[in-house]
């Protein structure tokens, strides 16, 4: 199904098999989620064999990182939306993540009602970006129009802030 239809073609990327393994049980009954991984390579190798919507990838990761893997995809013609993931509210974390690319920062206490919805409001929000032509290509000059001081389970977005 595609954004417009409502379901989200999603990859899990987290280092910890039973955080991703919580994160699929929650939102396959509203998105599809296509793949998971548990290193940058891996979530490389699934991101390209399934072309998701939406990927929500986690800070920390063996062999890399969530900036690793975007500055990866950053070289795509069909990249997908990134939420970066983490335990860590903390602006060392937040603001790499968002400058390379994540179009938003979500906390791992988030609920799964939140998760649902910032998962599809980047999407949603971003697809407006993308048919503007504001987006592609993004990775080079992200304002930091973002609220680094979030508290736990707060979500962090980068809206009209995101540049060529």
């Amino acid at each position: 199904m595609t954004p417009q239809e409502g379901r989200l073609r999603l990859v899990v990327v987290d280092d910890h098999h039973l955080f991703r393994a919580g994160v699929r049980a929650e939102l396959a009954d509203h998105h599809e989620v296509v793949g998971d991984a548990a290193t940058a390579a891996e979530a490389l190798g699934v991101i390209a064999a399934t072309r998701p919507d939406v990927v929500l990838l986690d800070v920390h990761l063996p062999d890399g990182g969530g900036v690793a893997v975007l500055e990866a995809l950053a070289g795509l013609d069909q990249r997908p939306h990134v939420l970066a993931l983490s335990v860590s509210d903390a602006a060392e974390d937040v603001v790499p993540m968002i400058r390379a690319g994540a179009l938003g920062y979500v906390t791992k206490t988030i609920d799964t009602a939140q998760l649902l919805q910032e998962a599809g409001f980047s999407a949603a929000e971003v697809q407006a970006l993308v048919e503007a032509g504001v987006v592609a290509g993004v990775g080079v000059g992200v304002g930091v129009g973002v609220e680094v001081g979030v508290g736990a389970g707060a979500a962090v977005k980068a809206t009209a802030a995101v540049t060529r």
